[in-house]
């Protein structure tokens, strides 16, 4: 077989894991009709291509039927490597809904990290399970399986892995995400192998233990340790996350969001570009020496490297990438980028085929790929300026042109001045890594040297944090796009892989970049100004109602809501809804909405515009388009929407019960909003509303007739004219696939 031959082979492994994104494949059962499907569409795919690229590939139409077969073999072993929990598996002590406390114990697995509450997380390999039932222990279970566990914060050398601990915590069942646009949790352990929950209450240790004489992650505290000792925190902190990856690091929140914000999260993964700057000076360093030798070095410091980071899918394409350059120098031959990068990635997913749906996989290789065959057409078209110059904007803007619709995809927003930030921050960036390297590695000889030059490095790091500072403060830095599909993520996609093999087009690529970008917008313009659309938040301490008008939005919540309900559900889900303005900002009670929510907002930049805060008094009203919302009496509301009249009740008492029966009789009331207390099936029977919508709370609607969703069951409502009411859960059940 040729060149091209294996090129059609190994792109179709790739492919066929692609594939599975299109249905539903994140479960041990598939449907055959699915399978089917897949399999026709594969089968489509290939003889499409064995028409339509022969001009670019001399394959013949064996080559086409084997890559076919193994499109095919690729979705069958994605489908046998997805984790599932053995017959032992400690998630199946879970007998109910309710959470059980339990006393477990097992075996730390992973180095502990300081969670978003600041609690200590890591996985447990369990071992043993009681039940506590009144304070009393059960009968101990031998287990398996491995737990996410949290626990309250502990000195870090009492947790380290390997350690045997024994701790007395609530076992629970991860659940789906109850709002859209926010964190699927639960799939995120299930893709681990991980399908319970601990929330450590208290931890014993196993006086046998001891700690080892030698683990990578002790190697990795002595190079932070250093650091810091030098820098400070959190200079220290950052200066060892952009060396090792910020997985291997416990960032300050506040730092590691700046960089997410200003459009370089990706400086905080190890990744190619740190392993090219240590493969540059690797063979700076043993240019002298002999070939075998060289590579030999080579290989053991790119190894020590990988092992520091934690070998994510990210860095061993890196490594295996570095590898390939240090072979081809060994051996005084040459390494064609572009063939070794399709190589590594097809070795990394034979290990793991589930990684294809990993962001830092897809993120590592599409920049990459972008740095190899797109960066060298603008460092050309540039090169009317110094070369050192057209470099530092080519490979920055290259590598964005090609992340940055999956980017936007994933986050549905994006950093308005990364184009800009990136190209400023490349020198500072270079010399911060190399700099971070020399003194990590100094650090594991000598950890003062290691010190000292972190310490050298002082005043890059401040510069650079202040370069993000300003930038991330400057009105408008992140522009919420709102959820885009999956079809026209390919079609974007592929109009770039368009360009990029006919270099006819190229030639028109300001053209097609305007084509692109309408694609992107127009359907974004249209759905904002045209939306009517009402979604009630599960949230805590209760519901919050976002309303959008043809591009009016009100917000309507609870004056006490924590900052946590802000970072985790309200921001995501106005992200996911391309909400980059709020018009109105409505409270439940007399207090005013607390300036937690404008802190929470503004450094965000996701919100351009102060919202007009207002507290409603009785028989005022706010109006905007079809939504008209007034205070009937006190924690009362009457919303008229699209010509439809809905009533929220907050935590309504018995006095207030027959007003409230009387009003909505008055008024033709067709949905009821119930939060806080719990509502009677017959009284509600009486009332003749057509829907009730309520926040918690044991309810029997057996006998009901009226359509009721609770909340915190079914999780958020959202309800559009045409549509009518639509639940998450059910959304989850549509919507739960890799790719989607």
């Amino acid at each position: 077989m040729n060149k091209a031959d294996w090129i059609v082979i190994t792109l179709a492994y790739i492919v066929g894991l692609l594939a599975t994104g299109l249905f539903y494949f994140d479960t041990l059962e598939p449907s055959w009709l699915d399978l089917v499907i897949v399999a026709i569409s594969l089968g489509v795919l290939s003889l499409f291509s064995s028409f339509t690229l022969p001009k670019y590939l001399k394959v013949k139409l064996k080559i086409w039927l084997i890559a076919y077969a193994i499109a095919l073999i690729a979705v069958i072993y994605f489908q046998l490597r997805i984790p599932s929990p053995q017959v032992d598996d400690i998630s199946y002590q879970i007998t109910s809904e309710q959470s059980q406390v339990v006393l477990v114990t097992g075996q730390v697995i992973k180095e502990p990290r300081l969670s978003g509450n600041q609690k200590l997380k890591f996985w447990l390999q369990a071992e043993t399970v009681s039940l506590l039932e009144k304070e009393e222990l059960n009968i101990e279970d031998t287990v398996s399986g491995k737990l996410y566990v949290t626990v309250p914060l502990l000195p870090e050398n009492q947790i380290y892995p390997g350690a045997i601990v024994k701790i007395k915590g609530v076992l629970y069942q991860p659940r789906s995400p109850k709002n859209p646009g926010t964190f699927d949790f639960k799939t995120y352990l299930h893709h681990q192998g991980i399908f319970a929950g601990l929330k450590g209450l208290s931890i014993d240790f196993n006086t046998s233990n001891s700690q080892p004489n030698f683990g990578w992650w002790q190697l990795r505290r002595r190079i932070i340790r250093a650091q810091v000792k030098a820098l400070g925190s959190p200079l220290g902190q950052l200066l060892g996350s952009i060396v090792l990856g910020r997985r291997a690091v416990d960032l300050p929140e506040d730092i590691r969001n700046l960089f997410i914000t200003a459009g370089l999260a990706h400086i905080l993964a190890a990744s190619g570009f740190h392993v090219s700057l240590l493969l540059g000076v690797i063979l700076k360093l043993t240019n002298s020496l002999s070939a075998k030798l060289k590579l030999i070095l080579g290989t053991m410091i790119l190894l020590i490297y990988l092992s520091l980071t934690g070998f994510s899918p990210s860095i061993i394409r890196a490594g295996l990438m570095g590898l390939a350059v240090l072979i081809a120098t060994a051996m005084g031959g040459k390494v064609k980028p572009q063939g070794a990068l399709l190589v590594s990635a097809v070795i990394i997913l034979l290990v793991n085929p589930l990684w294809i749906w990993s962001l830092s996989f897809q993120l590592s290789f599409l920049a990459t790929l972008g740095l190899l065959v797109t960066a060298p057409v603008i460092e050309k078209r540039l090169d009317w300026m110094p070369p050192t110059f057209a470099i530092v904007i080519a490979f920055p803007l290259a590598a964005i042109i090609w992340t940055l619709p999956l980017v936007t995809y994933y986050f549905n927003s994006i950093a308005t001045y990364s184009i800009l930030v990136n190209i400023i921050t490349t020198p500072l960036v270079t010399v911060i890594s190399l700099g971070g390297m020399i003194s990590g590695f100094a650090a594991l000889i000598f950890p003062l040297l290691g010190s000292i030059v972190s310490w050298i490095l002082y005043y890059p790091i401040l510069t650079l944090v202040a370069i993000l500072r300003f930038f991330t403060s400057l009105p408008g830095s992140v522009f919420a796009i709102g959820k885009i599909s999956l079809g026209l993520l390919i079609l974007i996609y592929g109009v770039i892989c368009l360009v990029w093999i006919n270099k006819r087009l190229q030639k028109y690529w300001h053209y097609i970049l305007l084509s692109v970008m309408t694609l992107i917008i127009l359907p974004i313009i249209y759905s904002h100004f045209n939306l009517v659309q009402v979604t009630i938040l599960a949230t805590k301490p209760n519901p919050i109602i976002v309303i959008q008008d043809c591009g009016e939005i009100i917000v309507i919540n609870d004056s006490q809501i924590p900052d946590t309900t802000i970072k985790y559900n309200l921001l995501p889900f106005l992200s996911h809804q391309g909400i980059n303005n709020i018009g109105y900002n409505v409270t439940f009670d007399t207090k005013l909405f607390t300036s937690e929510f404008t802190r929470s907002i503004k450094p965000s930049s996701l919100i351009d515009t102060e919202p007009n805060w207002q507290q409603l008094e009785t028989n005022n009203s706010i109006t905007a388009n079809s939504t008209k919302l007034f205070l009937v009496s006190q924690n009362i509301f009457a919303l008229e929407i699209n010509n439809q009249d809905w009533l929220l009740v907050i935590n309504s008492t018995a006095e207030t019960l027959s007003f409230i029966q009387e009003y909505i009789q008055q008024h033709d009331i067709s949905t009821l909003l119930w939060w806080g207390n719990n509502l009677e099936s017959s009284w509600l029977n009486s009332l003749g509303v057509q829907t009730a919508i309520v926040s918690d709370g044991e309810f029997n609607s057996t006998n009901s007739l009226v359509t009721i969703y609770r909340i915190d069951r079914d999780g958020a409502i959202i309800w559009q004219p045409d549509s009518g009411f639509d639940t998450q859960l059910f959304r989850n059940l549509e919507d739960i696939r890799f790719a989607g």
